[in-house]
């Protein structure tokens, strides 16, 4: 621009300035509102068209924060909403009460599945353990985003006080990173619960661990990427350091965000085939696919969270533009950890549904359940309780008359046919109560 208008445009801010602002404007704010307001296409002195004119809101803070202090571009928004009269705005509370109800609902879940499971005799599983540590892990990004929404998250840049949003940027730096490490964990414990429950099939266990290496090696690359996406690392939230430069932040967020979509459908697709094979009933064969098929919400979560990451990166106010990136970023590590427990939870979750929406199909099923041999030992019900496993038992043993399986009463003839796995019973009111406590064979008519 000339010279002249170069000077109107300093004395016309400098003039607002001292007027409106118990601070001086700093000179290096003055000379980029110089350079970029008549590339706005705005009058130096029209400023109902520079408070509306996002070209220049955009390159104002491009010059700033290319030419500029973190100081000086916060007393340049706090100046630019004092004379536009911006408004007060505060997302925080809605923060706050997102992260705590997804953390109550996703902790509700992991201590029914270890209730669950400690009431039916089961042995914690490698998954379990997974998942909890998952959950114990996902408790710093959550601490650290209730910490930042104290400290102006959920708030305009121009709401905060200095030195704010170097902490803003800095806790979330380490929130993200963590975040990419949680959500794998999820998914590893997912496959865990495959390879337990579908451990005889050798060509599935193959494509499950195929994706346990997949996730993995994603995992690895995604985080070294994500902690070394700015040189140095502290320019990530202190741009004052001169020399800094950072990767297409934008780049990395869509690729992890896409990989994480792809396992998530590998993951809902694994187990749909074996299930399908499975000598069950057509109902309970449904019931089992929908269970993993749930999956799928997880990706769909996923693919809410990529569009929201559109100008992820980019923005010149970013405690306020990320809110529903981080908001959608805590659902979809809540729904991948819920999703995790569902299997395990599955027959508590058909009792309660059955008890509280009873249908007439769960009365006029057969009298007895189906069972299929198992492919190593065959269990015979002790007689004192327990399980007592007998690779000499035969299939004509004499049994009970009257049993409940898995809370479902069955009255048997004179013979117990070839059960599956390992079995244990518990006398209660002159009733045998069966419940499967592994899952050995290729169809059980029971999943755990």
């Amino acid at each position: 621009m000339d010279l002249l208008g170069l000077l109107v445009c300093w004395f016309c801010w400098t003039a607002l300035a001292s007027c409106q602002s118990p601070k001086p404007l700093p000179t290096c704010a003055l000379v980029c509102l110089g350079q970029t307001i008549p590339q706005s296409g705005c009058a130096p002195t029209d400023l109902a068209c520079q408070c509306t004119s996002k070209n220049l809101t955009v390159s104002a803070a491009d010059c700033m924060l290319t030419n500029c202090s973190m100081a000086d571009t916060l007393a340049l928004a706090k100046f630019q909403a004092s004379v536009c009269k911006a408004p007060v705005q505060n997302k925080s509370p809605i923060i706050v009460s997102v992260f705590v109800a997804v953390t109550t609902v996703a902790s509700v879940f992991v201590a029914a599945r270890f209730i669950h499971g400690s009431l039916r005799g089961n042995k914690l599983g490698l998954e379990d353990w997974i998942v909890t540590g998952g959950l114990i892990l996902a408790s710093l990004p959550i601490a650290l985003t209730l910490k930042m929404a104290g400290e102006g998250f959920g708030k305009h840049l121009y709401s905060l006080e200095d030195g704010d949003l170097k902490k803003f940027l800095k806790d979330f730096y380490i929130a993200e990173n963590t975040y990419v490490v949680v959500l794998a964990v999820t998914k590893l414990s997912i496959l865990s619960f495959y390879l337990r429950i579908f451990k005889h099939i050798y060509w599935f266990c193959v494509q499950v661990w195929a994706t346990i290496a997949l996730i993995c090696v994603s995992t690895a690359i995604i985080s070294i990427l994500t902690i070394f996406q700015c040189h140095p690392i502290d320019y990530f939230w202190d741009r004052d350091i001169s020399g800094g430069a950072c990767l297409d932040v934008n780049a990395l967020a869509y690729a992890n965000s896409g990989m994480s979509m792809a396992q998530d459908v590998i993951i809902t697709l694994l187990p749909l085939r074996e299930v399908l094979r499975l000598n069950m009933s057509q109902r309970k064969k449904i019931e089992a696919a929908l269970m993993f098929a749930l999956g799928g919400f997880g990706c769909i979560v996923s693919a809410i969270r990529l569009k929201v990451l559109l100008g992820f990166g980019n923005s010149i106010d970013p405690t306020w533009d990320y809110v529903f990136v981080v908001i959608w970023t805590a659902m979809e590590l809540g729904v991948a950890i819920v999703l995790s427990c569902l299997p395990p939870l599955r027959s508590l979750i058909l009792r309660l549904y059955s008890k509280h929406f009873p249908s007439s199909s769960s009365s006029s099923r057969g009298t007895s359940p189906r069972w299929v041999s198992s492919r190593s030992k065959k269990t015979w019900l002790g007689n004192k309780g327990g399980f007592l496993e007998l690779s000499d038992v035969s299939d004509s043993s004499q049994a009970m008359t009257n049993i409940t399986v898995n809370g479902e009463d069955y009255t048997y003839p004179k013979k117990l046919p070839a059960v599956p796995s390992k079995i244990i019973w518990r006398d209660s009111e002159g009733k045998f109560n069966l419940e499967t406590e592994h899952v050995e064979t290729m169809a059980p008519d029971v999943l755990p």
